[in-house]
């Protein structure tokens, strides 16, 4: 049931997003097309390379259920699902997010994995005034920019700890703390909040 209602929500967040900010639906479309990146090979591919196997049921499923309901047209249109592999890079995920505008004609994408390289994507896409939707970047530099097709659902980054802060006091063991830090976007807008925290 919990499901169900999870898969609904999400459905009615595009939904909006996509009439809000999508010029291109308003040409009545007969498909919804839906564009990301995922890291199936390099550095992030450990973490996220079968995320694109999650999106392809993810329309699998919308699919079988007649697909997902626009107010305009006032109509369920299919779901389609166009991913690419960014390889871990900037400047591949770059391409493939101008690729899925100019040439895939998607409504929306999702962001890459990671902050670094949804920072990257997210001129192009803002450029190209198609709406991102940052599923997996918490980066405040991100937001900070005052796009207007970007926005994002994960808690800034500098929040990321809190609560193991609360845990780490409400023990009363830790005596001395250390970071060791990645100088890349996302682990350094958490290590912002967790010095605070310390």
């Amino acid at each position: 049931m919990h499901q169900g209602k999870v898969m609904t929500e999400v459905c009615v967040l595009i939904g909006a997003v996509l009439w809000l900010f999508s010029p291109s639906l308003w040409a009545q479309p007969q498909e919804i097309r839906i564009g990301a990146t995922v890291s199936a090979t390099g550095k992030f591919a450990t973490e996220v390379g079968p995320f694109k196997n999650l999106l392809t049921a993810w329309a699998d499923e919308i699919n079988s259920r007649g697909g997902l309901w626009l107010q305009k047209p006032n109509r369920r249109l299919p779901l389609k699902v166009i991913v690419y592999d960014d390889q871990s890079d900037e400047a591949t995920a770059r391409r493939f997010y101008q690729r899925l505008i100019t040439e895939d004609k998607v409504h929306l994408l999702l962001g890459p994995y990671s902050s670094s390289l949804t920072f990257a994507v997210s001129a192009v896409t803002e450029g190209l005034r198609i709406p991102l939707l940052a599923v997996c970047a918490n980066s405040p530099k991100i937001y900070q920019r005052g796009f207007r097709y970007l926005a994002g659902i994960l808690d800034e980054a500098p929040r990321y700890t809190y609560r193991y802060w609360d845990m780490i006091k409400a023990e009363k063991k830790a005596k001395t703390v250390s970071f060791v830090i990645e100088e890349a976007l996302h682990p350094l807008s958490v290590y912002e909040g967790a010095k605070e925290m310390a």
